[in-house]
């Protein structure tokens, strides 16, 4: 996770392990004999399982399902959960999970689909498709005793380019001291009066809300909703057929809780 704008060193460690494990088993799916069989066998279907076990335990990941596709299909799929777990889960190939931050990229990716066909530019600053929003200012002197600050006027507004790559300015409130301590409000709501950035749009990076304004772009482009154009647009085309940000009655027993 990122505190306070740097990784710790458990995080790194973390990270690593997760690119390791990928590198690991995306090795083993495409050494060329499973590649020509265009299937795995079971020896490989063992090894996987193996790494993802050993995996498991080294991260401490309390459950989590692995599949593997290739053009024809599924062609590896299994569930991973700690003992202490499991009678508290019915966790199975087919449940469904909350991917939160996840959505992100799924935004980002309509807001692509727009950008390839040309009704949007990276380049363009986002008021430019929306017209309302306020003035944008940056975080000048703070004072973290009592909470107090000063704002200069931001030298120039985001695109949507910073707001897809967050360098846009807007932050998190557990990403940045400041916002904290002043007890602002950016995680989804704009004011009415004025965007605080936690520096100049374009300075560098900064985990943010900009999803918010990314999402409204795509409605107010297309001329959709938000689900509805992934719907149209990615969902359907991926054959994503229980991706959705509600879940059927008839689904909810398949809901998995975090642990």
């Amino acid at each position: 996770m990122f505190l306070g704008g740097s990784l710790s060193k458990v995080s790194v460690r973390v990270s690593k392990s997760y690119i390791f494990l990928f590198l690991s088993v995306a090795g083993l799916i495409m050494s060329p004999s499973v590649v020509l069989a265009q299937d795995l066998s079971e020896e490989a279907k063992r090894e996987i399982t193996e790494i993802l076990d050993r995996s498991q335990k080294e991260l401490n990941i309390r459950g989590f399902v692995a599949l593997v596709t290739n053009s024809e299909g599924e062609i590896y799929a299994k569930v991973f959960v700690f003992s202490d777990v499991e009678n508290q889960s019915s966790m199975q190939v087919d449940s469904i999970f909350a991917i939160a931050s996840m959505t992100k990229p799924i935004t980002f990716t309509a807001s692509m689909i727009l950008i390839e066909d040309e009704k949007v530019s990276l380049e363009d600053p986002i008021s430019y498709y929306i017209e309302y929003l306020p003035s944008f200012e940056v975080f000048d002197e703070f004072d973290f005793v009592n909470g107090t600050y000063t704002t200069q006027r931001a030298s120039n507004e985001f695109t949507v380019k910073q707001l897809l790559t967050h360098t846009s300015g807007l932050a998190y409130n557990f990403h940045s001291k400041e916002i904290v301590t002043a007890r602002l409000q950016l995680t989804g709501a704009i004011s009415s009066e004025r965007f605080l950035l936690q520096h100049e749009p374009g300075e560098k990076w900064t985990y943010g809300p900009s999803t918010n304004l990314i999402g409204e772009l795509v409605e107010r482009v297309s001329g959709k909703g938000l689900l509805e154009f992934m719907e149209d647009e990615i969902f359907t085309p991926l054959g994503m057929t229980e991706t959705s940000c509600t879940v059927l009655l008839n689904c909810m027993d398949r809901v998995e809780r975090p642990h």
